[in-house]
């Protein structure tokens, strides 16, 4: 972590926490798609939430 932080910690801990659970639901619906046979455009979604874990992750990381 930085030394100059512009949040504090619980907020990192929330935004660490939001990325993860973005991560793991995107994992899941990854394995669900998969089996079901979803269509290629379904997988957008996947690009968004995948996108909102890499977000949350690298703001708790960053201290931004």
């Amino acid at each position: 972590m930085g030394a100059l932080c512009n949040i504090g910690p619980k907020e990192i801990q929330k935004r660490l926490r939001m990325g993860l659970v973005a991560l793991g639901f995107s994992v899941i619906l990854t394995l669900l798609f998969a089996i079901v046979n979803e269509p290629n455009a379904a997988y957008g979604l996947l690009f968004l939430l995948l996108f909102f874990a890499a977000l949350g992750i690298s703001q708790a990381f960053f201290c931004t």
